[in-house]
């Protein structure tokens, strides 16, 4: 049975406007980023985190098959860096990582975050681009949902920050 990690601010506007949420250990660590970015009405973005994984679910795009191939980790293993984007896919925020793992020894594996990937302990930070929308649709060349190009041009406007924690008294 997971351990709850709570916080009283681990859903933080780094604007300062106070928004709250929480995250279980033992929770999938793709759906909590796309059930924020769908709360938050983030339509286009950039996220980064580091932190722990229980085990870990990636995958890889075979070009010549056209479709991923999973692979699941079942080992602790840190969260060396994810890296990836918010963009809309069929008219939904859509969130689209690369994950790269280490373990005990040094090792690292990365690929496509897929769901099924557990989370130990996380950080994240999301950068939200105001009055932009980057939309993905169906590439017949690659097989892949790639963006369109955007109406107009993109800028910052605020982040949102998350992080887990053992503690209630994180900040």
């Amino acid at each position: 049975m997971p351990v709850a990690l709570r916080s009283n601010a681990l859903l933080r506007n780094l604007t300062d406007q106070g928004k709250h949420d929480r995250l279980d250990c033992g929770a999938d660590l793709l759906e909590p980023l796309g059930d924020i970015c769908r709360k938050e009405n983030i339509r286009c973005g950039h996220i980064s985190a580091i932190g722990a994984v229980k085990r870990a679910r990636i995958d890889f795009y075979d070009q010549q098959q056209r479709g991923y191939r999973y692979r699941t980790i079942e080992q602790t293993m840190e969260i060396v860096g994810l890296t990836g984007n918010v963009s809309l896919r069929e008219k939904a925020p859509m969130v689209h990582a690369h994950l790269c793992l280490g373990d005990a020894s040094g090792h690292r594996l990365g690929g496509h975050l897929a769901a099924g990937t557990m989370v130990f302990a996380w950080e994240f930070m999301t950068t939200m681009y105001s009055d932009a929308e980057l939309e993905r649709r169906h590439d017949p060349v690659t097989g892949l949902w790639l963006w369109v190009a955007p109406k107009k041009s993109i800028r910052a406007v605020n982040s949102v920050a998350v992080k887990v924690k053992r503690n209630e008294n994180m900040y």
